[in-house]
């Protein structure tokens, strides 16, 4: 195939005011009915194509989009304000609204986390319905969450056995148990990283190890890691997983370990 040069490429997809990846890539498979056909001359994957001159997505559309781990987010307040005028109802429509599937609601902004439970975990966060506004209003103002050893010896008292007891506990689906306190997170391993957090085994008190309770690889740098195997689908990644080469901090099923980030196999592997 005979692509054109780098810099023409990007121009001409920068035009089309793409805001992530995904839409990228609905474009490129001839979803986005709104906009041009994709010309001969632009790769489907840019990021294998134009490997020299390559420096991601944001770059590629022009989204002046930085690194999640590097950007710096709306005040708490503000952001569950802004949500809330957005009228969603469940976590589902969070869902396609973060992801840009709502059009009739625009681009969500760059500063607005599609993640917030982990964002937030120490800065107010509630749970869905506080951040939709279909509930209760949390108290405006900061939330000061427990230290990890309080909010451990809280969520050993409970007697919850794993991570998915937990995650049921939190969601108020353990209507035998009072309901979280405000000041424990609902997110415990992402609040509490590099604050002495171990495991689930060790913030309930069990002796229970599972995948999920394992430290990845943060999502990016490990998609970065899954574009680097060349694999052309869901089978060949079982298949390499199975060969043992896999190192210890990418996960088997990364789309259950970066669900919220999690984008499809195409997206992960780069094809």
């Amino acid at each position: 195939m005979d692509y054109w040069n780098f810099q023409r490429a990007r121009a001409y997809v920068r035009r089309l005011r793409l805001s992530s990846a995904e839409q990228y890539y609905d474009w490129v498979g001839g979803k986005r009915q709104d906009l041009p056909v994709k010309p001969f001359g632009i790769p489907s994957t840019p990021h294998q194509v134009y490997r020299e001159s390559w420096a991601g997505f944001a770059d590629w559309l022009g989204t002046d989009t930085i690194a999640t781990f590097l950007r710096e987010w709306a005040p708490f307040d503000y952001a569950r304000e802004f949500v809330h005028s957005l009228e969603l109802k469940t976590g589902w429509e969070w869902r396609l609204y973060a992801s840009g599937k709502i059009h009739a609601l625009g681009t969500r902004p760059l500063w607005l986390p599609s993640n917030p439970n982990t964002v937030y975990c120490e800065e107010g966060w509630s749970g869905m319905r506080d951040w939709l506004g279909t509930g209760d209003k949390a108290p405006t103002g900061e939330t000061k969450m427990r230290s990890l050893e309080a909010a451990r010896e809280f969520a050993r008292s409970l007697g919850l056995r794993s991570w998915l007891e937990w995650r049921a506990y939190v969601s108020g689906k353990r209507m035998d148990l009072h309901a979280k306190p405000k000041d424990v997170p609902a997110v415990p391993h992402s609040c509490y990283k590099g604050k002495g957090w171990i495991s689930y085994a060790d913030f309930l008190g069990t002796n229970t190890v599972a995948w999920h309770q394992v430290e990845w690889r943060d999502f990016e740098p490990a998609r970065m890691f899954a574009w680097s195997l060349r694999l052309s689908g869901n089978k060949e990644w079982r298949a390499w997983v199975k060969g043992g080469a896999k190192p210890a901090d990418i996960p088997s099923n990364p789309e259950k370990a970066y669900a919220e980030d999690w984008s499809g196999w195409r997206d992960w592997l780069g094809t």
